[in-house]
């Protein structure tokens, strides 16, 4: 895992986890080590296709405002619509937040790497506790952060998400996601076998 050039990680936790935040420091980290980095959220992408005024996008923004989940077919396309202009070299690190989220839609990433000719995927868990996640969702108040919400999406973690995480075996990274912001990134560093920063 020391050599970064062409690696493809996808980060995975419950929702409030920081996968966000630790896909940045991952992507500024190796940037850093001179690669060049593809770093893509779903959640952003999603958002962006719901503003435009086509079918697709008034259907991808009726699921955000309901607060609810894409069909997997759907979910799948979109993944693969958002990285394929941008990924442009097998020389690229590609850092993906926010998919995949379920079973399908690993099977889809994994098969599409392997169209590329491009390593393994691994997966970095972010493993925080179902009450940290809701504290931190209710804490960040976001309209689409209502109890039910919530509820909801711990749900799904457990019934959708988990089964990926078994999925990934011995490509899965565990690291917890409870604590300093830099002691996160730190574990994970780590746990890649990287150089540390400091």
């Amino acid at each position: 895992m020391a050599d970064l050039i062409g690696s493809t990680f996808v980060f995975i936790g419950r929702s409030g986890c920081g996968k966000g935040t630790q896909a940045a420091l991952l992507q500024k980290y190796c940037t850093e080590k001179g690669c060049d980095v593809v770093r893509l959220g779903t959640g952003d992408f999603a958002r962006e296709r719901a503003q435009k005024n086509t079918l697709t996008g008034k259907w991808i923004k009726s699921i955000l405002d309901a607060g609810g989940f894409f069909p997997s077919w759907l979910a799948g396309a979109l993944m693969l619509e958002m990285i394929e202009p941008r990924l442009t070299s097998h020389e690229q690190v590609l850092l993906l937040d926010g998919s995949p989220r379920r079973m399908h839609e690993a099977e889809v990433l994994d098969d599409f790497m392997a169209h590329l000719k491009r390593p393994s995927v691994y997966a970095i868990h972010l493993d925080i506790s179902e009450d940290e996640s809701r504290r931190r969702l209710l804490a960040r108040g976001r309209g689409d952060d209502t109890e039910d919400a919530i509820t909801s999406r711990l749900t799904w973690f457990k019934t959708q998400v988990e089964p990926v995480l078994s999925y990934y075996g011995d490509r899965l990274i565990t690291v917890s996601g409870e604590g300093a912001i830099e002691t996160i990134h730190d574990s994970i560093i780590a746990s890649l076998s990287l150089p540390t920063t400091h």
